[in-house]
């Protein structure tokens, strides 16, 4: 394999992981849609605990 399509094939990997956990970002989101509030409620929490 020369250089060239090694580094197609290394392109390809990233976008195949990087596609991967966009879909699991977005699965996860989408069956939980509290999960933004709950993060939210937890780094005012940090805030709080921090001063």
């Amino acid at each position: 394999m020369d250089g060239g399509s090694l580094a197609a094939a290394e392109m390809m990997v990233f976008l195949g992981l990087v596609g991967w956990l966009l879909y699991y970002q977005f699965m996860s989101s989408g069956r939980d849609s509290s999960s933004s509030s709950s993060e939210v409620k937890q780094e005012s929490k940090a805030d709080e605990s921090n001063g």
